[in-house]
């Protein structure tokens, strides 16, 4: 009988393994809010708790990493004059609780405007973004940088207003009236 095959399979197997197990090594998130409608929702090594309102979400974990600290993020919409940005959300660690409070798409007061610097302020991007590094205690040995606190913001879009439509139309109606004159109207 031959070893052939058997050492083959073997060594497939140990293959498939040694690619394997570094992917699965990656730590899963703690918490991922999404709030991409008028109701918040939030995923993650946890659960999430009943909250009175549809704008805002709260999270417990299951367990407390170490060097998770007491933060609170603010998330802004951008149009920062001279680092003050209106606020759109707002993510935050007490402690014992995630709790994610969103812009309300009611009529009504904002959040208000944050005071922002790098180091408590993120613009939202509308995609998923990773927001691990903030709430961890970077002089800490070992501490996570990224991949395990995550939020997904509904970004508002600004539409034109009608008057800069118009304006738009004109400029791009004027350049095709002083266009050089083509072969066909020169020879007129």
């Amino acid at each position: 009988m031959s070893l052939g095959r058997p050492c083959l399979l073997v060594v497939s197997l140990c293959l498939v393994l040694a690619w394997v197990a570094p992917v699965s090594a990656q730590p899963q998130p703690l918490v991922t809010f999404h709030d991409l409608t008028d109701l918040v929702t939030a995923t993650g090594s946890g659960t999430q708790m009943p909250v009175p309102g549809p704008e805002t979400a709260q999270f417990m974990l299951f367990s407390i990493p170490p060097g998770l600290k007491t933060f609170g993020l603010d998330i802004t919409e951008g149009g920062c004059i001279s680092g003050i940005c209106p606020r759109s959300d707002l993510l935050r660690w007490d402690g014992f609780f995630f709790d994610f409070s969103s812009d309300s798409e009611l009529p009504g007061p904002s959040e208000g405007d944050a005071l922002c610097n790098p180091s408590h302020c993120v613009p939202e991007t509308g995609g998923v973004q990773d927001v691990t590094a903030f709430f961890f205690d970077q002089s800490l040995p070992g501490a996570p940088t990224s991949g395990l606190i995550f939020f997904q913001s509904d970004l508002e879009v600004t539409v034109p207003a009608p008057a800069t439509l118009l304006l738009l139309g004109l400029g791009l109606l004027t350049l095709r009236r002083i266009q050089p004159p083509t072969e066909r109207q020169q020879k007129r």
